[in-house]
Parts: C-alpha cells; structure tokens; sequence
C-alpha cells in the first residue's frame, strides 16, 4: 500500500520537452476527456531507462492551468501525494527518489484528476529529471477534460483565456480572452503562491487583449483568472522576472 505524504512546493520552470533517458514505454497520452459522472480518473504510464548509465528521480508537477475547483495529484516511486491545484515536486530524500537502471523499466507512475462537475481544461506538465544531472530532464503534458455528454453545444459554457506572451514577464506582456455571451461583470484577478489577491482589473469589454507590466509585481510565480459574474471560468499561470 502507497503512503500519502505532504508535498514539498516547488517551480518548474521548463516545460519544454526533451528526449533524454527517461521515456514512456507506451505512447504518452497527451488529452485525456473525464466523463461528468466519473468522479476520479487514473492514468498510468511506465518509465523506462533508455540510456547508458543508471538514473535517479524525482518528479515534478508544473500546473500550466487548472480549472477552478478541479484538482489533481500523482504517484511515484513508493508514495502518493497529497489532492491540490498547484506545482508540487517528490521530496528530496533516498526514500522517496527512484533508481532505474538502463533498460529497467519503473511502474509506480499514475496521476488522478478530480473535476469536481468545473467545465474546462486543466494543463499540467509531468517532469522526471536525475537529481545527479538535472539537465537529464524528460517532460510530458497532460491535458485533462470535462467530457459532458448529451447537452447541446450552446449550452455549453463558452469562453478563452489565452497564455501570457511572452512569460516570463519581463517588461510588458499580454493575453487575450474572449466570452461566449455579453455580461455586465468581467474582471481578471492575480495570485501570488499563497493564493493572495495582489491585484485585480475590470474588464469593459467581453473579448479583448490585456497587458500586463513587469513592474506592477514582484519578482515569482502567479496566477491570473478570468473571472465572470463572480464565478472563476479559467486560471494561468505566469511567470515575472526582474
């Protein structure tokens, strides 16, 4: 039986994919549509050493976006970690680091999504890098879906929030939204790691581009959401630097 342990938070701050020794032994599967009526879903997937020397591991989590509400967690190597909707990284402990020699291949690896009835995609990276070369670094991405069946597509909830481009922010930065339907009340909402409000914008309009200045923040992660008659419709993630 798996131990559950508190996660350490940590950034990753790459989500760049790389071929190195670490590979999936099956296709990865990169869109994964949960049912309404499924509360949990589990994916798992089997890693393998495709290198020439062995390789230990630790996994990190980087939550590219996640719909409000929705929340997800992994399992690696002799533990599962705690439900939450944010970066988290395997301890740094012998314990909790995985060893794969070339050619072996590890199957403790799967991930669970709850969606808790939130329409919308959530993004989330899944890295493993060798904590002996940190630049031996393999990452996946996993976009999980609430698949709502029979309901008409206008009924359906309709909107867009884009990426911060470029992010890190560095200087000034933009992202666009746009709404399926007029409303009264749109505003975009910042947090810092904490879950802090830091800063908060109403929006005139129900599609259109937002800029933000490296200068009005300090220097970290964030996430900023689209928020609508009160109801949060999507959240990203962004990155300042000084």
């Amino acid at each position: 039986m798996k131990h559950i342990y508190v996660l350490i938070l940590s950034v990753c701050f790459s989500t760049s994919i790389f071929a190195q020794s670490v590979e999936p032994v099956e296709p990865w599967q990169t869109d994964i549509s949960v049912a309404l009526e499924e509360v949990e879903h589990q994916y798992s997937m089997h890693m393998t050493n495709v290198g020439d020397a062995e390789v230990n591991l630790r996994l990190t989590a980087d939550v590219q976006s996640i719909v409000d509400g929705a929340e997800y967690r992994f399992c690696w190597g002799p533990s599962c970690y705690l439900w939450g909707a944010v970066d988290y990284t395997s301890p740094d402990s012998e314990f909790w680091i995985v060893n794969i020699q070339p050619d072996a291949i590890d199957t403790s690896f799967y991930t669970d999504y709850r969606h808790n009835s939130n329409y919308g995609t959530s993004t989330i990276d899944y890295c493993w890098w060798d904590v002996d070369n940190p630049n031996d670094e393999s990452c996946f991405t996993i976009n999980w879906s609430l698949l709502i069946d029979n309901v008409a597509t206008n009924d359906q909830p309709t909107f867009e929030l884009t990426g911060m481009s470029p992010n890190p922010v560095v200087g000034t930065s933009a992202f666009q939204y746009q709404l399926g339907a007029a409303s009264n009340n749109v505003q975009v909402v910042f947090y810092n790691l904490m879950g802090e409000k830091v800063r908060e914008s109403r929006l005139a309009a129900d599609n259109g581009v937002v800029f933000v200045q490296a200068d009005d923040f300090e220097a970290g992660v964030y996430f900023y959401s689209l928020v609508v008659d009160g109801k949060v419709l999507s959240t990203k993630k962004m990155l300042v630097s000084k």
